[in-house]
């Protein structure tokens, strides 16, 4: 009896595999930050005290030179109107002989005034010192100020993809044989 036997051999692929390859890169972002301190503007005008105290001052006969000058010069011009005054009406009286009038009684008047002069008692100065104050301060603040600006982190990825290769590593095969010496067509 005649058989066949058949062999096969069955292909075989191959692969070549690259892995891909990641690369991940943080670059960090700018970060700015500004800022600017409050500021205090103190403007000051420092007291002053003025006095003025030259009414009272006149008052207790401390007058300026200008002053003492003006009040002497009409004291001068008062008592030369009085003097003529007076010497005119002394001619009148000793030109009036009818009425008794002598130089005697004159010159004694002028000698001996009488009650014309007066003593009087009083309180000196009667006005004020004038006292004037000024200054001033003057606060003006600025407030500070903050800023703060960034670019967030950003992260670069390369991605380098892996290959796949196949090849064939060994090719499929068929063998067919006949065993055995005899053949019956019959069967």
């Amino acid at each position: 009896m005649l058989r066949l036997r058949i062999e096969s051999q069955p292909a075989r692929l191959g692969l070549e595999i690259g892995l891909p390859q990641v690369e991940i890169q943080r670059v960090r972002g700018v970060r700015v930050a500004e800022s600017a301190p409050p500021l205090l503007d103190i403007e000051i005008d420092y007291p002053r005290v003025e006095l003025d105290a030259e009414a009272a001052m006149a008052e207790i006969g401390l007058k300026r030179s200008l002053a003492v000058a003006r009040d002497l010069a009409a004291a001068g011009q008062k008592a030369a109107y009085e003097s003529i005054a007076r010497w005119a009406r002394q001619g009148d009286e000793l030109a009036a002989i009818e009425k008794g009038v002598s130089v005697a009684d004159l010159a004694e008047e002028i000698a001996w005034p009488g009650d014309r002069q007066q003593i009087n008692v009083d309180v000196a100065p009667k006005s004020r010192v004038e006292v004037n104050a000024t200054g001033s301060i003057s606060i003006t603040g600025v407030p500070g100020r903050w800023s703060l600006a960034f670019e967030p982190d950003a992260v670069d990825v390369m991605l380098r993809p892996g290959a796949v290769r196949a090849y064939l590593m060994q090719k499929a095969a068929i063998t067919i044989s006949v065993v055995g010496d005899r053949y019956s067509v019959l069967g």
